[in-house]
């Protein structure tokens, strides 16, 4: 089977002096919460700073999100909408978050608030509890009330996010990585990183490859960098049988003589989280292995990506391809139909 791995990578870096960092988030899939519940975030550097050295604004964020990752919506058509009120329980802000989906073109996939902490020393984490959620469907001319069933659940998740705005210096401590839910790579966040170089290369299991180093997998073949100021990245596993190698360095600031800041990086970091050894993940059955297809992948900042898979028959002509925009989770599906000579007659496709 012909099978095409095809990385486009598209590097947009911003610098600032005084970015926003991102030090932690935290993922709640939506039918682990409801109403009542509560939602928590903290940011994990702060016992870490030096009062001296630091000046803080910490602030903190919410977003509900519809992803569509498992398009769950492909299947009918149904109209629903989400709305949840999340409240601090300390300063008492409350903001509602709407999802909804509506194919007349209207949908809202994802909803933000940001919340300010009392300013205190000591505020270094929040906690929120939700006080209203409401789901609704569309019968045809109203919205009217609707249960968990009416909606894509496992497509909705929230993210908490503590933000702060402050120069710290970069530590030379090495962040070290871990694999979660099969497909998902983290990294510990290091003090003073305002963003990550991540980087991973596929070896395939028939590449004529010795391990020697950690280094030695991305010598032997051109890896795919992305850079982001988050702490993980989901993976798109569409690889033949091999294996992927992984490594992450922190950006951050530096200070010269005279206290000057110098925006700099640190040295690649290989080694696992948990255990001892390198990351690496293997991959032990082909993608689609009785199929021939062609695998497009573009990235541009934060890790932010627009993929595509083409199917192919015998004499390699495509016949089918999917293509999303993880920004927005859309979905476009076309497909090609030949004559019996083997021309394009008839091409057609749909957008979820």
């Amino acid at each position: 089977m012909n099978k095409i791995l095809v990385f486009l990578l598209t590097l947009l870096s911003c610098l600032f002096a005084n970015s926003q960092e991102l030090l932690n988030t935290s993922r709640y899939q939506l039918a682990n919460i409801g109403l009542g519940s509560t939602v928590f975030m903290e940011d994990p550097l702060k016992s870490m700073e030096v009062a001296a050295d630091n000046k803080v604004d910490r602030r903190f964020r919410l977003e509900l999100v519809y992803d569509r990752n498992t398009h769950t919506d492909i299947v009918g058509s149904t109209n629903w909408r989400l709305t949840m009120n999340f409240k601090n329980t300390v300063t008492l802000q409350e903001e509602p978050l709407v999802v909804e989906f509506t194919p007349s073109g209207t949908s809202r996939y994802s909803s933000w608030a940001d919340f300010k902490t009392t300013g205190q020393p000591l505020d270094y984490n929040m906690t929120w509890s939700v006080t209203q959620m409401v789901i609704e469907k569309y019968n045809g001319s109203a919205w009217v009330t609707a249960t968990l069933s009416d909606i894509p659940i496992a497509d909705i998740h929230l993210e908490a996010m503590a933000f702060n705005d402050r120069i710290v210096k970069l530590s030379t401590i090495a962040p070290k990585l871990s694999i979660t839910n099969g497909n998902e790579l983290n990294w510990t966040p290091v003090e003073g990183a305002v963003e990550y170089d991540v980087e991973w290369v596929f070896i395939h299991e028939l590449d004529q490859f010795i391990y020697t180093t950690a280094q030695s997998p991305f010598d032997f073949k051109q890896g795919v960098r992305i850079t982001t100021y988050k702490h993980r990245h989901v993976l798109d596993l569409v690889y033949p049988k091999g294996t992927l190698y992984f490594r992450v360095r922190p950006r951050g600031y530096v200070f010269r003589t005279g206290n000057k800041e110098v925006y700099s990086y640190n040295s690649w970091s290989y080694e696992k989280k948990s255990g001892s050894g390198n990351m690496s993940l293997t991959i032990t059955a082909d993608y689609e292995g009785k199929k021939n297809w062609q695998y497009n992948v573009a990235y541009a900042q934060n890790g932010l990506s627009s993929s595509s898979i083409t199917y192919y028959d015998g004499s390699l002509r495509a016949r089918q391809q999917l293509s999303q925009q993880k920004s927005t989770g859309q979905l476009l599906a076309t497909a090609s139909l030949y004559d019996y000579e083997g021309r394009s007659s008839v091409q057609y496709g749909y957008s979820f």
